[in-house]
């Protein structure tokens, strides 16, 4: 038959079992938070709590309205965009300065008579900014509340007059700092205008805008004119020539003789020699040239000539030359005369238009430079004349200032001392402490569960694989022997069957040997596979002792260790391992030197030694023909096989076998062991025989029958229970 399944769980019946199972370590954290709420209970004492507020202004309006200095020196900001200003008030108050001076100023001093210190202090102190207001509330505590409110008041009133104080020495340094920089600033400010009136000196510069508009008006003015005279010095040079060629002479040989003309001994000496050069004519048509007359009339012209070319600075041809000529001629040249002049007057004119042409464009190319020098020079004016009218503003509203109380702190509310005490009575601690206490007992037992994976329950086991349950074992656990019963000494868990048949557990083994009956009558049960799907789960254990329990009936049993890799069951029957069953695949003659008798009806094939080809053996048609000869002596054969997600050595053997029974164990396995273990079997087409689940807690299993078990055996104490002690060693594997 199949074991009961217990009725579904309530949610506050699963959060309970849990609250149960992790009990030991949450008991441990109620019992310290308790202890700690006790001790503060203890040791805490009644105190009282002053509160006055101060309110915060962005700027003194009282100062601001008599100076600029007021409102600067008063002015309350934060450094940070995203900071407050109020945050900031707030860490001033409890700073060490003000708290210090509160401190001794009321001289306040501990039990030991001596001035409590400054943490001590802010232990008692809290300063909190009023949501949405610029308001800080001060309070403090105290066991005397007329000693709170006497503090905070002080507190408020030392924080003021420290504000009060740094303002002025704010505007004091400003003062200071301003006359020391007024001189410099006033001889920057002179040599500012002294370099912009040798600027306007050296280059003569009134306006350079004015200048530059005019320069280029007066290059236009220039080039008229120079075209103009350009135009009549053409026309004069054109007379100029027309003259010359009329004349055959020159404008210069024209003004040397006009000049000649003019001169009376000149005009003189050309008549002289005039009158000498007709006598010669006269005298030569008469006398041969080597005549005294001739000689002594061609002496005369030449001293008159020499004379003549003396006083005109050239060489004279004959007298009825140029020097003597008509009216006419002589007009044409005078006119060749004054247009020479007048040409020499328009070659003049026009070089000195041309030079001031040269003059104005060298001015103009030189007018942005000197506009951008004296821009300069007139913005370092002007920036030492802000600057020096600025200083000596602010001198005269920090002297203002120095001499005002500037404030950004008022005192709204003075400090009011509360009726009743502000801290918890040494009851309420006590139950804040078993509440706190209850509530860390959940919130670790809830953290524990969710940090252990593994399924907890034989309902978690069940509804995970999803096989028949053929039984359940109990976790073992120290208890009492009814009164009347004598103590035994603890015996080995897979010989429990044996040692303790009357107990809980033996009758649990008992029960899986009758599931396993019932089976056998549906189904022919020669052989059985007993595996887990890991480690721990106390497998080789309940194969020895459901082994002895179906013994006990009278059916000759054969166990064989079949976990090659790590055996116990020569440990479990303190048996020698030196012949095993790796031995007799090898040689069956060893057969009968293996096996060894136990108990009655149970006999046990131990492992043998460990070979490196231990799965090659079991798969072997030495194998295969070892079983069948072993089924012909025993009514059952059992296998103690490793772990089915660590070896294949179940899988190979349950094709041999009848079927397999899982060991689970609650506690130890986890969901995806499981489902990797229920996967291999399902894709192996191995046969389940069912489900037994070791190591059941009782007391984490609603509804267990055991609870109905105990009482029973406790009811008819002539049936004694016990249990024993059962080592991890053992039982986990």
């Amino acid at each position: 038959m199949e074991m009961p399944t217990p009725p579904e769980d309530l949610d506050f019946q699963k959060y309970w079992l849990i609250l149960k199972r992790h009990s030991v370590p949450a008991t441990g954290v109620f019992l310290i938070t308790v202890i700690i709420a006790a001790l503060l209970a203890l040791f805490s004492e009644k105190k009282y709590e002053a509160a006055g507020k101060l309110k915060f202004i962005k700027e003194n309006a009282t100062s601001a309205l008599v100076t600029e200095a007021g409102e600067k020196i008063g002015r309350l900001d934060a450094l940070k965009f995203e900071g407050s200003p109020v945050d900031t008030e707030a860490e001033v108050i409890r700073s060490a300065p003000v708290v210090q001076k509160t401190i001794q100023t009321l001289n306040l001093k501990d039990d030991k008579g001596e001035l409590i210190t400054y943490e001590t202090f802010l232990r008692n102190l809290e300063v909190t900014n009023i949501p949405d207001t610029d308001i800080l509330q001060v309070s403090y505590q105290d066991p005397d509340p007329q000693q709170a409110q006497l503090i905070v008041d002080t507190l408020m009133d030392n924080y003021v007059n420290q504000n009060v104080s740094v303002n002025r020495t704010a505007a004091s340094s400003a003062k200071e700092f301003i006359t020391q920089q007024l001189p410099k600033t006033e001889q920057q400010l002179k040599q500012a205008e002294a370099n912009l009136r040798a600027f306007q000196e050296k280059y003569q510069v009134v306006n350079l805008g004015v200048e530059s508009q005019l320069s280029v008006n007066q290059l236009g003015d220039i080039d008229n004119r120079i075209d103009q005279v350009k135009a009549n010095l053409g026309k004069v040079n054109e007379r100029i020539r027309e003259l010359e060629l009329k004349l055959g002479i020159s404008s210069q040989e024209a003004l040397s003789l006009n000049t000649l003309n003019d001169s009376p001994a000149v005009q003189q000496l050309v008549t002289k020699l005039k009158d000498v050069e007709n006598q010669l004519a006269s005298e030569r048509s008469r006398f041969q040239d080597n005549n005294p007359s001739i000689i002594a009339l061609q002496e005369e012209k030449a001293y008159l000539e020499q004379e003549l070319a003396r006083r005109t600075g050239r060489s004279i041809g004959s007298v009825g030359g140029n020097l003597q000529t008509g009216d006419i001629e002589k007009g044409l040249a005078q006119n060749l005369v004054n247009y020479e002049v007048e040409r020499k007057s328009l070659a003049k004119e026009l070089q000195s238009l041309t030079e001031a042409k040269a003059n104005y464009r060298q001015r103009s190319n030189l007018l942005p430079q000197l506009q951008e020098q004296q821009r300069d020079l007139e913005r370092k004016l002007e920036v030492a004349q802000t600057a020096y009218q600025t200083l000596l503003r602010n001198l005269q509203q920090a002297q203002i200032a120095e001499n005002q109380n500037v404030n950004n702190a008022q005192i709204v509310s003075p400090a009011i001392a509360s009726e009743f005490p502000v801290t918890l009575s040494k009851s309420a601690m006590l139950a804040a402490g078993l509440f706190a206490g209850s509530l860390l007992y959940v919130v670790t037992a809830l953290i524990l569960e969710l940090r252990d994976p593994s399924l907890k329950t034989t309902k978690e086991v069940r509804s995970l694989l999803n096989y028949r349950l053929l039984g359940m074992i109990p976790h073992s656990q120290p208890q009492k022997f009814l009164p009347g019963v004598e103590m035994q000494e603890p015996t080995v868990p897979g010989r429990l069957v044996q040692e303790v048949p009357h107990s809980l557990m033996s009758e649990a083994y008992r029960m899986v040997q009758a599931n396993l009956q019932f089976l056998e009558h549906q189904e022919d049960l020669k052989s059985i596979v007993i595996t887990s799907s890991i480690p721990q789960e106390g497998k080789s254990t309940v194969s020895s002792n459901l082994a002895t329990a179906v013994a006990q009936l009278g059916k000759k049993v054969l166990l064989i260790d079949a976990d090659v890799h790590h055996p116990q069951q020569q440990e479990i029957w303190e048996l020698d391992n030196s012949v095993g069953l790796l031995d007799v695949l090898q040689n069956q003659n060893l057969l009968d030197q293996a096996i060894k008798s136990v108990i009655p009806n149970l006999d046990v094939l131990t492992a043998g030694k460990a070979l490196p080809n231990a799965l090659a053996l079991l798969n072997s048609p030495q194998m295969r023909s070892l079983f069948e000869e072993l089924q012909q002596d025993y009514d059952l054969i059992i296998f103690d096989t490793p772990p089915l997600l660590l070896f294949a050595d179940a899988l190979t053997i349950g094709k041999l076998a009848d079927g397999i029974l899982m060991v689970v164990r609650p506690g130890v396995i986890e969901p995806s062991s499981a489902n990797a273990s229920k996967e291999m079997l399902e894709q192996s087409g191995q046969k389940i025989l069912g489900l037994v689940v070791n190591g059941v807690v009782t007391k984490y299993e609603p509804d267990s029958y055991y609870y109905h078990a105990k009482a029973y055996a406790k009811n008819y104490g002539n049936r004694y229970v016990t249990t024993i002690t059962q080592s991890n060693e053992n039982q986990n594997n």
